[in-house]
């Protein structure tokens, strides 16, 4: 298990604003280098090179991550739209199946599916490492490598992505008693590459 030190703690929530807000089931910063980024207007500028994302949620559950080429999912994201008013094929924002403790350090590019990143135990996560404080349950995943549809299915370097921006989406959700999707919380990230 990662156990965070005071001052990363300290700069951690400095920049996103320490746990979420009461209404918010999670929040979310980025770093690299072993440093936070600063994230303003829900754009922020990195190398192109590895970084985490950093997840803190209220206890055990999981949410949805895309990240993609394409701005659709982060537009609609930020004016708050429900899934059906963004995506043709709205149920396809699933979960991928990846394995636990992201062996692979990637992330896969695609304009609607979503990894399905959650903390059950210590054994059981897709993050690289993971804390706890309090109720609260911080997970860092590394970025290193990835793939996409088009790609296969062998990582590639993040350094060797095509594209200068990349456009993450995050939902967290719940089924209602007619097995129908409730969207609880949506935000959105592009990531500006440095050239």
């Amino acid at each position: 298990m990662f156990v965070l030190t005071v001052f990363s703690f300290v700069e951690l929530f400095a920049q996103i604003g320490a746990y979420p807000e009461d209404d918010q089931w999670f929040s979310f910063a980025v770093e690299q280098n072993g440093r936070p980024v600063k994230i303003k207007n829900n754009r922020v500028r990195l190398e192109k090179a590895p970084f985490t994302l950093v997840i803190i949620t209220r206890g055990p559950i999981g949410l949805l991550v895309n990240f993609s080429e394409r701005d659709t999912l982060f537009k609609g994201f930020l004016k708050n739209k429900v899934l059906a008013d963004i995506l043709e094929q709205p149920d396809r924002f699933m979960g991928m199946g990846e394995e636990d403790l992201n062996p692979d350090e990637k992330i896969v590019i695609d304009d609607h599916s979503a990894h399905y990143v959650y903390y059950e135990n210590t054994a059981s996560h897709r993050f690289s490492n993971i804390a706890i404080e309090g109720e609260y349950v911080i997970g860092r995943r590394l970025i290193s490598n990835y793939t996409s549809r088009t790609s296969g299915d062998e990582p590639i370097p993040i350094k060797q992505l095509p594209a200068d921006e990349l456009y993450l989406s995050f939902m967290y959700g719940d089924w209602d008693e007619n097995y129908n999707r409730v969207e609880l919380q949506k935000e959105a990230l592009k990531v500006i590459f440095r050239k």
